[in-house]
């Protein structure tokens, strides 16, 4: 029963023991289809076993999402209740994962809903891939998947689940139609606690991955100390770098790159920045390259970028606009001007 693809399977107990309630007591509490004392009956046997195995059919059709084949919530919490009260009296850990893909709204609505059931029918056939028997799985609703780890605490859960993210996000580029990612809350049940309150604490920081700029799993000891933000400066000027790395450093955290190739491969392979500080006159792409490109990642839509370029640029600053720049700044810059806008955009994040 700890097994999770095994725990609806119709379980017929044959036994020489005869009317040994410890062992009846025992079977009952993981849960079984009938209890038959030895010799077997041969006039009511077959039809027992005919009616188990039609009842585990139907379970099953209860009990599983039609689109990924995983449990949904019904047949989730057969699963769970079990398993929780058994780790409970072992002493052992159970951690919950909740998350939910990224920007799954904006999937359908781009690629249609064909593209949508692929992502999700891709994320449940890796999720049974990297599991363990005794691990749990359901499509909670929509987007939102919930996993049940048994004997693994909150940080082994947050292990796993960063390598599924990393390999969801080489895997979804080959078999969808985009990269998907998704956002994850993880949580320890703790001994006493009702299932319903441990879920909600996973869900409150599956928002706070979000928030955060997705693509993450979170715990409450991620959350507890304040986040500094992050800024990507492109700028390949020496001189106004080092003036606005010794603006921007004392509060946030600046990742500075001279070049577009750099900048993307920033965009591309590492976290989600909150605001970019962009320079239009570099050599090799131009600011207008890089920020077209930045703005063609989903992931990117809503992270403000702020134009450097210098005055008599004007058709510069309208395409940069057109292409999604939040602001411009001209240069030589006010840096009290320039400390204001980057503070306005970063709040918002």
């Amino acid at each position: 029963r700890e097994q999770m693809e095994h725990a609806a399977i119709p379980v017929i107990v044959l036994s020489a023991w005869k009317t040994n309630s410890l062992v009846r007591n025992e079977c009952s509490i993981y849960g079984i289809e009938a209890f038959i004392e030895k010799p077997v009956p041969e006039d009511t046997f077959p039809t027992l076993v005919m009616s188990a195995l039609t009842r585990g059919q139907d379970m099953r059709q209860m009990n599983e999402d039609p689109l990924t084949g995983l449990n949904n919530r019904q047949g989730f919490f057969q699963s769970f209740e079990p398993a929780l009260s058994l780790c409970r009296r072992e002493r052992r850990p159970m951690s919950l994962a909740f998350f939910d893909i990224d920007l799954f709204k904006s999937l359908n609505d781009t690629f249609g809903h064909d593209a949508g059931d692929e992502a999700l029918v891709h994320i449940a056939n890796l999720l049974e891939q990297r599991l363990r028997g005794s691990d749990m799985i359901a499509r909670w609703g929509g987007e939102e998947f919930l996993l049940a780890l048994p004997g693994t605490d909150r940080f082994g859960a947050k292990s796993l689940i960063e390598a599924i993210q990393k390999q969801l996000r080489e895997s979804s580029q080959e078999h969808c139609v985009r990269m998907v990612t998704f956002s994850c809350g993880i949580v320890e049940i703790e001994p006493w606690e009702a299932f319903d309150v441990a879920l909600l604490r996973a869900d409150k920081l599956l928002y706070a991955a979000k928030k955060a700029g997705r693509d993450q799993c979170l715990l409450e000891t991620d959350v507890a100390q304040k986040k500094r933000l992050r800024i990507l400066l492109v700028e390949d000027d020496e001189l106004v770098t080092e003036q606005l790395l010794g603006m921007l450093t004392p509060e946030y955290d600046v990742r500075y790159v001279s070049s577009g190739e750099e900048a993307l491969a920033c965009v591309f392979n590492e976290p989600l920045y909150d605001l970019v500080i962009l320079d239009q006159k570099m050599e090799g792409m131009s600011g207008l390259e890089v920020l077209k490109k930045i703005k063609l990642q989903t992931t990117y839509c809503s992270v403000p970028v702020v134009f450097l370029t210098v005055v008599g640029e004007r058709s510069a600053i309208e395409e940069a606009f057109r292409l999604g720049a939040a602001d411009y700044m001209l240069k030589p810059y006010n840096e009290a001007l320039l400390s204001v806008k980057i503070k306005r955009f970063v709040m918002k994040r």
